[in-house]
């Protein structure tokens, strides 16, 4: 994925195995915040099983996965709880970070976690990280383009440094339609770098 700065700022993006998400909202009766549930649902695209081959390296994804449209927004993390069974889900230095965020970035990617941060992140909300391997199909599907939209590189699809921002920063997620993937998700190209349970995507 592209950057904007060479400081790497990094966000998570979350995946739930499909059948668990669609077994649960099919046959669990909603609880009293039933409606929160089925936002959490719409927040998610469908990837199904595939394989991408670029020749000298295959990548698969072999069961289909919710995926968040959005990487996790400024917003989303001022309402984590400061711990969950006794053990702190952000650490006191990034929690003073996120303190610090103007409120007019809340639409902005929740940078600059680290990967054990974001991993309790997506577990917070039932979910895990993606493997690499599963990013990379996420990203470009089986049609095995370059880029997450098409094969050719295009300006103004994401926010990287050819769109030339001054200074660099990040936008608020979801907002280049052009750029999204066929399935829906937002931002897998530019922004900020995004981590995966084994490394960065």
């Amino acid at each position: 994925a592209g950057t904007l700065t060479r400081r790497a700022p990094r966000v998570a993006r979350s995946v739930l195995p499909a059948w668990l998400a669609l077994l649960a909202a099919a046959c669990v009766p909603a609880p009293p915040g039933g409606a929160d549930v089925l936002l959490e649902l719409e927040r998610l695209a469908f990837v199904p099983a595939a394989r991408v081959d670029f020749g000298e390296r295959e990548f698969a994804l072999p069961r289909p996965l919710l995926v968040d449209m959005y990487e996790v927004t400024r917003a989303d993390l001022a309402q984590v709880p400061v711990a969950r069974d006794g053990r702190e889900l952000l650490d006191a230095a990034y929690r003073e970070r996120v303190g610090a965020w103007p409120p007019e970035t809340g639409s902005w990617p929740a940078s600059f976690m680290t990967q054990a941060e974001a991993g309790r992140l997506a577990a917070l909300r039932g979910m895990r990280l993606p493997r690499f391997t599963e990013w990379v199909v996420i990203a470009v599907g089986p049609r095995r383009t370059r880029y997450p939209w098409a094969a050719i590189a295009q300006e103004s699809v994401a926010n990287t440094l050819q769109l030339r921002l001054r200074p660099p920063r990040p936008t608020p997620v979801g907002t280049f339609e052009g750029g999204r993937t066929p399935r829906g998700c937002y931002d897998l190209l530019g922004n900020v770098w995004e981590w995966c349970a084994d490394g960065i995507g």
